[in-house]
């Protein structure tokens, strides 16, 4: 039967790093990755910033982000020796014909998030922003705690704070096959065996290929491919006072990173399960559209790269057991959120497998888990009974 653990967590990015962590305070558990070092695929390529309102209209990523915020704002209780979030602040813009929606777009933000967006007006945009071409909004809104986070930071802490539990990771060993047998989950890698009483999906893209080669029948969750590029500012560009800037029809965002411009198409291609790359025509695209709101010469692109974010189709996260398959628990389907949310998503994830109550902190902000539950997103038949680990 090889090597007995009481959990198995697949995929060593954020979600199953910080999942991992939170199990191994309790249980024996074995964090296996595919590629040779965790992080590789949307965790190592994620242009990370921790926005309030990103997803603010959704409950479960709502209650979530700002449940995770004191962590990230506590460097990690010292685990960090750095910090985990530097001040950017963020404005969303508008051309001159979406300005109603915007100045709407910041009331329901507002509605939702009490005092954390605020309207500002041309002058002041003018100031914030003065290569904003002058046909673009004379009305935006302003969001000041919003953080660049050190997303490698983050991610080491869970890693090392697994490895202090007791956690064994290991990378290069993909899942070639995994069975239920005898009230337990073997999973073959490579020339290594294993059991575990659950295994956690938390292999973001690939999530719906692991559960169908566990038997099951997947949540139709999907893969897309976000793209981003970077360039060197041009003179007179002051870049590390630049904010992180949103264009509110969705057609674009820009940052300062590591004394250069970030730019990103903002795009959500539907793409298979793969080591993502950039496409030439959306990193052309990227450039157009901001251009198209910036008077910013891009001379020669640096560098460009692309990510894959998996959605489920209402958007919301999957955090919860199968409803078919046994001692199968899903930990998926972040999204865009996946670093942001990281903290409190692992709490609920642990409470959920343990089946304890999810922490007050969290509930008190309005998560509910029926938000999360993978029973939402298929049709049920017989739904199996779970042991609490």
């Amino acid at each position: 039967m090889g090597t007995i653990y009481d959990v198995a967590v697949i995929g060593a990015g954020i979600a199953g790093a910080s999942v991992a962590r939170e199990l191994s305070r309790t249980h024996r558990v074995i964090l296996v990755e595919a590629e040779s070092q965790p992080g590789y695929h949307s965790t190592g390529r994620s242009a990370a910033a921790f926005i309030p309102s990103y997803g603010a209209h959704c409950n479960s990523l709502r209650s979530l982000t700002l449940a995770s915020e004191a962590f990230f704002s506590s460097s990690a209780q010292g685990a960090a020796s750095v910090p985990l979030l530097k001040p950017r602040g963020l404005i969303t813009i508008s051309d001159r014909w979406n300005e109603i929606d915007s100045a709407a777009d910041c009331a329901a933000v507002n509605a939702v998030l009490p005092g954390r967006v605020s309207l500002i007006h041309e002058a002041e945009l003018r100031r914030k922003l003065p290569q904003l071409r002058s046909e673009w909004s004379q009305v935006a809104w302003f969001e000041p705690d919003v953080f660049d986070m050190d997303v490698d930071a983050i991610h080491q802490i869970f890693l090392a704070q697994f490895r202090q539990e007791g956690g064994e990771l290991v990378c290069g060993s993909s899942v070639s096959d995994l069975h239920y047998k005898d009230r337990r989950w073997i999973l073959t890698l490579g020339d290594l065996s294993v059991s575990a009483a659950t295994v956690v999906n938390a292999s973001g893209a690939w999530a719906e290929e692991l559960a169908k080669k566990a038997g099951g029948t997947g949540l139709g969750l999907t893969p897309m491919r976000r793209t981003a590029l970077s360039f060197s500012p041009p003179p007179g560009v002051e870049v590390e006072r630049l904010p992180l800037v949103l264009d509110q029809g969705g057609s674009f965002y820009m940052k300062p990173d590591a004394g250069q411009i970030l730019v990103s198409l903002a795009d959500e291609t539907p793409s298979p399960a793969c080591d993502a790359q950039p496409e030439e025509i959306d990193v052309a695209y990227a450039v157009h559209n901001m251009q198209q709101a910036f008077d910013i010469e891009v001379k020669r692109v640096s560098h460009r790269w692309a990510g894959l974010r998996t959605f489920a189709p209402d958007r919301e996260p999957v955090f919860g057991f199968d409803p078919i398959l046994p001692a199968f628990f899903w930990a998926a389907g972040h999204g865009g959120h996946g670093i942001q949310i990281a903290p409190a998503a692992a709490r609920v994830c642990a409470a959920l497998l343990r089946q304890e109550d999810i922490p007050k902190d969290i509930t008190e902000l309005g998560f509910q888990p029926g938000d999360v539950q993978p029973a939402r997103l298929m049709e049920l038949r017989q739904p199996t009974q779970h042991t609490a680990l």
